[in-house]
């Protein structure tokens, strides 16, 4: 066992990991990105779903985005 306490000590895998996972957090587009899904549907009669837009760590629609969204769903 050494007796000091170097950056060896603490790099192996589960730490490396957790570091490289808390460096990437900031950068990951499904937390950034708002978060929108179809939560009901019917497809045997008129034909329609609802979607839910659920705000994970502020990640709100952005009001210029709101409109090509909105046609998108229109689309489908």
């Amino acid at each position: 066992m050494r007796a000091h306490h170097g950056l060896d000590t603490y790099m192996d895998e589960r730490s490396c990991g957790r570091i490289s996972r808390q460096l990437a957090r900031p950068y990951d587009i499904g937390r950034l990105d708002p978060h929108i899904e179809i939560v009901d549907v019917d497809l045997a009669g008129d034909v329609w779903f609802i979607l839910d837009h659920a705000v994970i760590n502020g990640g709100l629609l952005d009001e210029a985005d709101a409109g090509p969204v909105l046609q998108h769903r229109a689309d489908l």
